[in-house]
Formats: structure tokens, C-alpha cells, sequence
């Protein structure tokens, strides 16, 4: 949550640029985020969240195609949109966290740093 959070932030940053182009590439990366995330869920869980990934995926597509033909307001649309689910997304998973302390996130190590950072930084190298 932590990462999408953080991804959602500069994918806006971008949009308020109108850096299309990034935004346009950028979305692919979204979906899997979504679906890792996904993937950390329990059965229960995963129907709960349901609608939610379904939304964000929508607004992504949306925004896709609006970055794709270089509409600035429809990104910047789709854009409030996807950061208004994700506060929403954020905030539901706090609760969640506050009521099942087992959910709280394992310290992120050394290692694991420096596995996203590569995987980011591979993205922006392969998409320059």
C-alpha cells in the first residue's frame, strides 16, 4: 500500500506537468502493483476489496487513454479519481490494520530497498 501510495503521488506530479508520455507508460506499472497487492490478500479479503481493484483498474485504463491522446483534462480527471480511491484505499487498509495488527507491514529490509529501487529505476531507464 505503502508503494502505490507513493506511485499514485508521482504519477500525479507528472500529470501536472502533462508529461503524457510518462503518465501513458507509467500506467502498466500501476496494474501490477494492484495485482501484487492483490496477491497479499486472504480469500476473505480479496472479495472485500473486490469492487475496489475493479475501480482502480477502470481509472486506469481511463487514464491510459486519455494520457494516450494527450487530453489534459480528462487526465487530470482520471487522475483526482485514482488519488481519491487511493486515500480511500489507504485509509480502509489503516482500519484494517488497527483491527488486525497481524496486517501491519514487516520492516522493509536492505535488500528489499534496493529491489524496488532497481525495479524503478530499470522502468524509467527502459521507458527514456
Amino acid at each position: 500500500m505503502v508503494t502505490l501510495v507513493g506511485q499514485v503521488k508521482l504519477l500525479n506530479d507528472a500529470a501536472a506537468r502533462s508529461d503524457f508520455k510518462y503518465v501513458h507508460d507509467f500506467n502498466f506499472y500501476l496494474h501490477g502493483l494492484l495485482e501484487a497487492l492483490n496477491s497479499k490478500l486472504n480469500a476473505t479479503q480479496k472479495q472485500d476489496w473486490a469492487a475496489t481493484f475493479a475501480e482502480l483498474h477502470g481509472v486506469i485504463d481511463q487514464l491510459d487513454a486519455s494520457s494516450g491522446r494527450k487530453h489534459t483534462e480528462a487526465t487530470q480527471n482520471s487522475m483526482n479519481r485514482l488519488s481519491a480511491i487511493v486515500a480511500q484505499m489507504e485509509k480502509r487498509f489503516q482500519e484494517m490494520k488497527q483491527a488486525d495488527p497481524a496486517l501491519s507491514r514487516r520492516a522493509e529490509t536492505a535488500s528489499t530497498r534496493r529491489s524496488h529501487v532497481a525495479i524503478i529505476y530499470a522502468f524509467v531507464i527502459l521507458n527514456t
